[in-house]
Formats: C-alpha cells, sequence, structure tokens
C-alpha cells in the first residue's frame, strides 16, 4: 500500500512537470506581431532597426540573436589594432554575447614585451627605496602606453592597513622587450590593505600581482596573507581589486586559525575560518563576485560553522592576551564565551567536570587544543580561563593530566606531566592571578 502510494505520488509530479513545461513553452512561443517584426529587421540588418527589436522585446525568444546581430555590426566599424576602441566597446556592451571573444583581443593588445626581470630593473632604477622582498612588480601595457606597476605591501612610513602603489612609464608612449628608453616615476599613492587586526605586522603575497577585466574595466588583481610575526595563530588572506582609474577598491577577506601553526608562504597554508563578507551577501558587486570565486575555488581556504568559528575566535583572543601565561605571567586574562558557541555545547556535554561552591570546570581537547571553561554558579556565565596547543607526544611533551580545586572554591590547580617529572599551574579564578609550584 505504501509503495502504491508513493508511485501514485511520482506519477503526480511527473504529470505536473509536463504540464508546467508545456505551459512554460507556449508562454515563450513569439507572437505574429513579434515574428513579423523579426523578419523585417533582419531584412533591413541595420543598428536602428535591431535596437527598434530590443527596445520593443527585450524578452523575445528572437532578443539574443538580434542582440548578437547588433553587436556583432556595432564591433565591425571600431578599429580592432586599437585596445582603447576595444576597451570602449567593451564597457559600452557589458552583456554582449561577443564579451569572451573581445576580452580575449584586448589582452592580446594589452600584451606587454616587457619581461618580469626587465620590470624589476626599471622597478629598482626607479624607486629609491626599492626592496624586492616587500614589493611586487607588473610590466602592464595600458591602452595608450606601456607602464609599470609596483606595490609595496609594508612601506615603512605607513599605516598598519595602507600599502603603497607606484606607476612608472617611459618618455615614448610602448617600449620595446628591453626597456630601453627613458623611464620615470609618474605617481604614487597609498592605497588600501585589508587588514582587521592591527597586530598583524607581516604581509605577503598569495601569488603575483595580476591585471584583470572585470565589468569592462582594467584592474589590478592582488591576493595576500597577513600575519603576526610574533604569533602563528591567526591568519588574514585577502583578495583585492585596485582599479587604474583610482575609483574605489573592492576587498575581500577570509580569516581564522592557521592549521599549520607556522609562518606562512604562498601556497604553503592553511586557514579554518570564515569571510566576514559572507555576513553581507544581498547586493554583492560584481566585482565583489568575481573575488568570491576565487575564494571558493582557494582549497586552502576551510569554512567554519558560526558556532565553531565563535570558539576559535575565543581561543586565539585567549592566546593572544596571554603569550606568557605558561611561564612568567602572574596573572591572566579570561575571555566571556557566547551561549552559542561550540566551547559551551563541549563544556555541557564534557565529562569528569570539577566543581567547588563558586564554579564548574572542565578539562577538555578541543580542536587541536587542550582548554579549561568555566561556569560561574551565580551569573551562569561561561568563561575561557586557558588555553594551549594540544599535546601531541605525551613521552615527550608536558601535558595537563589532572585538575582540581583548593579549599578557598576559587583556585583551580593544572597538574602538569612531563617524562619523569611534574608541576602545578594554580589559577585564582577570582582574582585571574597565576602561580607555580614545582
Amino acid at each position: 500500500m505504501k509503495y502504491s502510494y508513493i508511485r501514485f505520488f511520482s506519477c503526480c509530479l511527473i504529470l505536473a512537470a509536463v504540464s508546467f513545461s508545456s505551459a512554460s513553452a507556449q508562454d515563450q512561443l513569439p507572437t505574429k506581431a513579434e515574428t513579423k517584426l523579426y523578419n523585417k529587421t533582419i531584412s533591413k540588418a541595420s543598428i536602428s532597426a535591431y535596437n527598434k527589436f530590443l527596445n520593443k522585446y527585450p524578452s523575445s525568444v528572437y532578443s539574443e540573436r538580434i542582440l548578437t546581430l547588433r553587436d556583432s555590426t556595432e564591433f565591425s566599424l571600431i578599429d580592432k589594432g586599437n585596445a582603447a576602441s576595444v576597451d570602449a566597446f567593451l564597457r559600452a556592451h557589458k552583456s554582449s554575447p561577443l564579451k569572451g571573444k573581445v576580452e580575449a583581443l584586448l589582452e592580446e593588445l594589452c600584451r606587454c614585451p616587457l619581461s618580469q626581470n626587465v620590470a624589476q630593473d626599471i622597478a629598482s632604477a626607479n624607486i629609491a627605496a626599492y626592496d624586492a622582498s616587500t614589493m611586487l612588480v607588473l610590466p602592464v601595457r595600458e591602452l595608450e602606453r606601456d607602464c609599470v606597476f609596483v606595490i609595496d605591501l609594508m612601506p615603512k612610513d605607513l599605516q598598519f592597513n595602507q600599502m603603497r602603489l607606484y606607476s612608472i612609464a617611459p618618455d615614448a608612449a610602448f617600449s620595446d622587450a628591453d626597456g630601453s628608453g627613458n623611464w620615470n616615476l609618474i605617481s604614487e599613492r597609498a592605497i588600501e590593505k585589508y587588514c582587521l587586526d592591527p597586530s598583524m605586522d607581516r604581509t605577503i603575497a598569495d601569488g603575483a600581482l595580476s591585471l584583470v577585466n572585470v565589468v569592462g574595466a582594467r584592474m589590478l588583481k592582488l591576493d595576500y596573507l597577513n600575519w603576526n610575526s610574533q604569533s602563528n595563530f591567526k591568519l588574514e588572506w585577502c583578495s583585492t581589486l585596485i582599479p587604474l582609474d583610482g575609483s574605489a577598491q573592492t576587498n575581500l577577506m577570509f580569516y581564522g586559525r592557521n592549521m599549520l601553526n607556522k609562518a606562512p608562504a604562498a601556497a604553503t597554508y592553511s586557514i579554518e575560518g570564515q569571510s566576514p563578507e559572507t555576513l553581507s551577501l544581498t547586493g554583492m558587486s560584481q566585482e565583489l563576485s568575481y573575488l568570491f570565486q576565487g575564494m571558493n575555488g582557494n582549497d586552502a581556504l576551510k569554512p567554519l560553522s558560526e558556532a565553531d568559528a565563535m570558539s576559535d575566535e575565543a581561543i586565539l583572543w585567549w592566546l593572544d592576551k596571554n603569550p606568557r601565561a605558561e611561564t612568567s605571567a602572574k596573572s591572566v586574562k579570561m575571555g566571556t564565551l557566547k551561549n552559542e558557541s561550540s566551547l559551551v555545547s563541549a563544556f555541557k556535554n564534557a565529562k569528569g567536570k570539577e566543581s567547588s561552591s563558586r564554579y564548574s570546570v572542565a578539562c577538555m581537547d578541543f580542536r587541536g587544543y587542550t582548554v579549561i571553561v568555566s561556569q560561574s554558579k551565580s551569573s551562569k556565565e561561561y568563561s575561557l580561563i586557558w588555553a594551549e596547543p594540544k599535546c601531541e607526544n605525551k613521552s615527550l611533551e608536558k601535558y595537563i593530566r589532572s585538575i582540581y580545586f583548593d579549599n578557598d572554591g576559587t583556585t583551580l590547580n593544572l597538574l602538569y606531566y612531563k617524562a619523569k617529572t611534574s608541576f602545578k599551574i594554580k589559577i585564582n579564578l577570582s582574582s585571574k592571578t597565576l602561580a607555580r609550584t614545582r
């Protein structure tokens, strides 16, 4: 009986789909007047006739054919050997069926004869503070002249969230492959470095600086990584589009935990985290959509759930605020946890909690770290009171063997073992002070 019902339901769905398809096909059939104007337009074969049809029947089944004919006619009238003319066509026909073909032609016309080595020599000769370790160089044939663009990722005289863009051009409009002639620095300006954390004092490129065409406009595209040289816990991966006309940049970021736990290198990194831009996807610009395609194709970026992201953020915050907690610090900063975080869920499910008159605590291995979470019995708030990388080899590395409260109900003991030795770290959950004993 159950099988018969499912079979009947499936048949109904199929019949409904067929009916819907038939109705859709009928809706798309052109009217007699539409077909008549189409035939008349094909017969006239003029730009004005094509525009008249498209204005009257923008959604017609004939529209794409007419649009292709119109754009092909207009394209046949421009100077295809002139990059400026081809670029102007692209700007005026952003949704043209010919877009791919025209973009390929423009790219060929704008291919710069300068090699990377020659471009670097030109940059070095024209920028007094040239530093190959922090600067990216790109030779480009613009619409009316050759140019060498240079981006300094870490200029010493600018803010942490700024880079510098240089433009160098020859006296003659175009250069030979050897870069002969006089080259001059024609402009330099500060541009935005997308950086959420002011402590990120190091930036490296993730791949080469490139020139791309987005929404009919030529832009520099740069991917880079930000991190703190004193800590390898967090990473920011950023992608940016820099319009050549000086208009506003488009930025995209993915930030989170550094899975390799070491200083990153281009193509040698892994980040588990999230992108702040995914929180406001409505009304996404075409430029941002372009950057998202690159981010989604990057296997080194691993998205997290919101609950795990909250927990990782709390752990990274704790590690950032307590760099000497295990060695010489006399106090500790504790972070309040959101109830929605996965750390709180893990605490609720943890076995073997320690309790006093004022607190309940749990020591857990969590997402690559050993953490201690507490809950105040009076306020019911959850706090992260300790975090350290998880011990991977208990015969060689130190690890927390047990935790327990003193009689005062506020001092928590962390009993560590390392090989044949042991020691304690005492944390007063009320005063947030630390003490170490053997």
